[in-house]
């Protein structure tokens, strides 16, 4: 699971994105997730909250972008619950999305992340997953933006990123250590990745999980 807060001139808001499958195909089956998986289902003609549990579950996602571990899979689990349970809602579609993607096309995608996965302790050239694909560097850079709506560097940085926070808040390691374990060969270019994803400073952010 990921999530990002997206700022322009205008609007702020808060992207979340994870896997309908995230709990695993087991869990998923129990009777008590029967609701969540019918939210799921109506997700795919689109739909618009509003009304009180609406406001709700906005106060959850702005705890939730400063939310890590167990944490954050509960305040998720949470807002889909009342998502799931309110009348509040309209479908923005008259008809289901169909998704044009096929298996094919969703392993492509899948490898790039487990790749990422893999190897983003290292430095990992574009040139690497273009060849993987079977496809040119600059093919490969439109065909991972047009699907993820950010850039391929951009996807790596939180990635990474991600991983310092649990090191920060799991680890003695000084912060210095934490940049290089990451895949960041400065700790220049460490702070000002971690700034601009987090919204504060590394050292900032483990003294206050640490309070908590």
């Amino acid at each position: 699971m990921f999530f990002k807060k997206k700022q322009t001139v205008k609007v702020e808001g808060i992207v979340i994105y994870f896997n309908e499958h995230f709990l695993g195909d087991h869990l998923m089956e129990k009777e008590e997730m029967t609701v969540i998986k019918k939210l799921f289902v109506k997700s795919l003609r689109g739909l618009e909250f509003h009304g009180p549990q609406k406001l709700r579950v906005i106060e959850l996602m702005e705890t939730l972008a400063s939310s890590e571990g167990i944490k954050s899979v509960l305040l998720l689990l949470q807002m889909l619950e009342i998502l799931a349970e309110t009348k509040d809602y309209h479908y923005i579609s008259s008809t289901a999305y169909t998704n044009k993607i096929d298996e094919h096309e969703t392993n492509r995608i899948n490898i790039v992340y487990d790749y990422v996965l893999k190897n983003f302790r290292r430095k990992i050239l574009l040139e690497e997953l273009a060849e993987v694909l079977h496809m040119t560097p600059t093919s490969f850079s439109r065909y991972f933006t047009m699907k993820n709506n950010k850039s391929f560097s951009k996807f790596v940085s939180e990635i990474r990123i991600k991983h310092a926070c649990k090191l920060l808040t799991e680890s003695e390691e000084s912060i210095g250590t934490i940049c290089y374990d990451c895949g960041f060969n400065t700790l220049s270019n460490f702070n000002k990745q971690f700034m601009d994803i987090m919204k504060k400073e590394p050292r900032q952010y483990k003294k206050e999980f640490m309070s908590l």
